[in-house]
């Protein structure tokens, strides 16, 4: 039997095993028997029992990237198998979403003890070259010779990097955290970097809570840099982790069910987890409501489970995550058929975007179970709001340097659809 030990909050969590091929998990007495803990999962709620392989595994999938190409690319470098979460895990799982990191048996007291803290610090020049290598092998998320390893969800190509409070740049090891996500624009729509930047700039500007990001130059690579949410510096300027779950781990779902079409969540499943375990299910609702609009405004058609989140905060307990890896389709009309456009999850039993409407979200508020017209009411309420909005976000892209014609092709045609969109409302 093997072990891969799982750690947080500078203790031992708990174990995850593999016997033959099943995998099991389960809690230390030491975690169990601390104050203010939080599950490793909510489909693996805190017990002193031994969690079986149907629970573990979808787990583990999900701390890994949903990308056939990177995780071949990584068992190729690592010299294990694709198709094995644990072993992969083994060589990556240092440095994960959320507060936990999975950790080799052997490492458990040199990684407790702080003994390999380190940062490997880099050049504008040396993440160049990284960004670079990574645009054209999305399995190129380290330099072979790296000590400090990550893994994060998601199928895009993306790299994590340490940025420390005097603006240094950085491969952390040990227990020191990766701060920041860098996706260079790789997936074959124009600005892409600016697109994700003004969605999350536009969220803000609706009130909503969205990650922090900009679009940055190493050289002659541009890159969206997103700060993580889970993570947290205090006014010492020491770095901490929050711990986070994305809905298909929190439902015990494998990645590759993150679409409702495939067998994924519904809105109504994410709404049920917000309201069942959240601290503040009122308020959270209202959240999660709000960004289902969102993305149904603004076209963006991969909001699916893997891109909503919950934070367990240490002393406060679980919560709606800032809103990520926001997108619009709309300024893509040679790539994208907006006729046939759908999102991740129905809208009173709809995918398409243009065949969802008043009845549609009526439907879904009761589904959801909102009170008559609370559903409408917000809905109209984000219409007034969106061109003012809109203008905002713009004008900061501008503040920022940006001037790709993105923005005004996104601001456009966002404009348009509110006001196609206010005679139903």
């Amino acid at each position: 039997m093997s072990e891969l030990s799982v750690l947080a909050e500078g203790l031992q969590m708990g174990v995850v095993f593999r016997d033959g091929e099943d995998l099991s998990f389960r809690y230390s007495d030491e975690w169990l028997e601390k104050d203010d803990i939080y599950p490793l999962s909510l489909s693996l709620p805190l017990s002193p029992k031994t969690y079986a392989d149907m629970l573990v595994r979808p787990l583990l999938w999900n701390f890994l990237p949903d990308s056939d190409d990177i995780l071949k690319g990584w068992s190729k470098q690592f010299q294990v198998s694709a198709r094995s979460p644990f072993s992969l895990l083994r060589c990556a799982g240092e440095d994960c979403a959320g507060a936990v990191q999975f950790v080799r048996p052997e490492r458990v007291e040199t990684v407790l003890s702080g003994s390999e803290d380190a940062i490997e610090w880099l050049t504008e020049g040396d993440i160049e070259k990284r960004l670079s290598a990574l645009r054209k092998d999305a399995a190129k998320t380290r330099a072979p010779t790296d000590v400090g390893q990550f893994s994060l969800a998601g199928a895009q190509p993306k790299t994590a990097l340490h940025l420390s409070s005097e603006g240094r740049w950085g491969i952390p090891s040990g227990r020191i955290a990766t701060t920041h996500i860098l996706k260079p624009s790789t997936l074959g729509f124009k600005n892409f970097e600016e697109n994700e930047h003004f969605c999350l700039l536009l969220a803000a500007q609706l009130g909503m809570a969205s990650a922090y990001s900009m679009v940055k130059s190493f050289g002659a690579e541009r890159t969206i840099v997103v700060e993580r949410f889970d993570r947290i510096r205090d006014d010492a300027g020491a770095l901490s982790r929050v711990h986070q779950e994305d809905f298909c781990q929190a439902l015990g779902l494998m990645p590759e069910r993150k679409y409702q079409a495939e067998g994924g969540p519904s809105m109504v499943d994410l709404m049920r987890i917000v309201r069942e375990h959240c601290v503040a299910p009122a308020e959270d609702a209202a959240e999660l409501l709000d960004a289902f609009v969102f993305n149904w405004l603004i076209g963006g058609t991969d909001a699916h489970a893997k891109n909503f989140s919950i934070v367990h905060e240490i002393g406060v307990g679980p919560s709606l995550s800032p809103l990520y890896d926001l997108a619009t389709t709309l300024p893509y009309p040679d790539d994208v058929d907006q006729r046939r456009a759908k999102l991740s999850m129905k809208v009173g039993g709809k995918y398409r975007i243009q065949e969802i409407g008043r009845h549609q979200w009526e439907k879904a508020g009761r589904e959801l179970g909102f009170e008559k017209d609370y559903v409408l009411d917000r809905i109209s309420s984000m219409l007034s709001r969106m061109p003012a909005a809109t203008s905002g976000a713009v004008e900061e892209c501008r503040s920022q340097g940006l001037k790709a014609r993105m923005l005004s092709a996104i601001s456009s045609q966002i404009k348009a659809r509110c006001v196609g969109l206010k005679k139903q409302f």
